[in-house]
């Protein structure tokens, strides 16, 4: 999946996915209701993540990762207009939990309103969610380089019942 369309206009650093200070959202031409975003996202910066059902204006649902604190956060961005006029977003974290695994393997599930992080095979967050599934993906830093090897993975995987006797 190639990220290309910078969505706030921040000064690079250097390469294709860097800002020099700041936060920068890099979005691909990719739509997921249903499916699985695997992969290896990593950041040198204090706080990088994985959007997804991003808007124009760069509101959407964000996977927050600070490897500082080992914290992972399900923050939803809306756009809003402040006092002033200026465009603003609104941030309400909806969960956030720690992390002390290995964290150089990503995967995101998104099931209709059903959405689920897991780094490094164990999940992080699982929660059921009011998506209008059909914005953009992406990945985002504030300030620093992200390296994202990501592939995404469309519908829904079919379920085994198991039973016991």
């Amino acid at each position: 999946m190639r990220f290309e369309t910078p969505r706030f206009g921040n000064a690079a650093v250097d390469g294709p996915l860097s800002v020099a200070s700041g936060e920068e959202l890099w979005t691909a031409d990719v739509r997921l209701a249903d499916g699985v975003i695997r992969g290896r996202l990593a950041g040198d910066g204090p706080r990088y993540g994985l959007a997804f059902d991003v808007t124009e204006q760069g509101a959407g649902w964000f996977f927050e990762l600070e490897p500082a604190l080992r914290e992972a956060r399900l923050v939803r961005r809306a756009a809003i207009v402040d006092a002033d006029g200026m465009p603003w977003f609104e941030h309400e974290v909806v969960q956030r939990n720690v992390w002390s695994g290995r964290d150089d393997e990503l995967s995101v599930m998104l099931l209709g309103d059903e959405v689920q992080l897991a780094l490094g095979g164990a999940v992080i967050l699982h929660a059921v969610i009011d998506r209008e599934g059909d914005g953009a993906l992406g990945v985002w830093a504030n300030s620093g380089r992200l390296r994202a090897d990501l592939a995404v993975h469309e519908g829904r995987a079919p379920v085994h019942v198991v039973r016991s006797s």
